[in-house]
């Protein structure tokens, strides 16, 4: 459970990432 809880904020902050990347990218 803590390990579907883990990659889902893993998911979040690539999909952050990412909209960072688009911004200065």
């Amino acid at each position: 459970e803590a390990m579907s809880v883990d990659r889902r904020g893993w998911e979040r902050a690539e999909a952050l990432t990412r909209h960072i990347g688009r911004l200065y990218g």
